[in-house]
C-alpha cells in the first residue's frame, strides 16, 4: 500500500495562516502530529498543487520537522489546478513507476478526490481518515 499524502490542509495544520512572501508561510507551517506518527515507515508520498519553485524548501522543511520519509514528492510542475493536476501525476508519473502496488489517498479536496475515486484509487479527507484509522488505532 502507498499512501498518497495532500500536503496543504492534510500535513499542513496551519494552512489558513497566510504571509505576505510565500517563504515565510511555508516556514512557520506545522504539520499534523498524527498524520506523521501513522505513516511514519510506510510508503508514502506527497503530492501537492504546491509549485515546484517551493519543493526543496518544502521538502527541507519537512525533513527537519518530521520523521516522514517519502518514497517520493511531486509538485505543481504543470501549472494545473489540484484536481487535474494530481489525476495528471498520478497517470502520468505515479502509476507506470508502481505498477503492482495499491493505493490510498489521503486528500482535503473533493474535487481531486472525485478523480482520485475515478482512477480506482480510494480516499479520504483529514478528518475522516483520522477517526476511522488512526482514532481506531489509539
Amino acid at each position: 500500500m502507498i499512501y498518497l499524502l495532500d500536503l496543504n490542509y492534510t500535513l499542513v495544520t496551519n494552512s489558513l495562516e497566510k504571509k505576505d512572501k510565500y517563504i515565510d508561510q511555508i516556514n512557520q507551517e506545522l504539520y499534523d502530529e498524527d498524520l506523521v506518527n501513522f505513516l511514519k515507515g510506510k510508503k508514502v508520498i506527497l503530492i501537492t498543487a504546491r509549485p515546484e519553485k517551493y519543493k526543496d524548501v518544502t521538502m527541507l522543511k519537512i525533513s527537519r520537522d518530521t520523521s516522514l520519509d517519502f518514497i517520493n514528492a511531486y509538485f505543481n510542475i504543470y501549472n494545473l489546478p489540484p484536481y487535474m493536476l494530481k489525476g495528471k501525476i498520478f497517470k502520468e508519473l505515479i502509476q507506470p513507476l508502481y505498477k503492482d502496488e495499491t493505493f490510498f489517498a489521503i486528500e482535503s479536496n473533493p474535487r481531486t478526490r472525485v478523480v482520485y475515486k475515478t482512477l480506482g484509487i480510494d480516499s479520504m479527507d483529514k478528518l475522516t481518515f483520522k477517526i476511522n484509522f488512526i482514532n481506531h488505532a489509539k
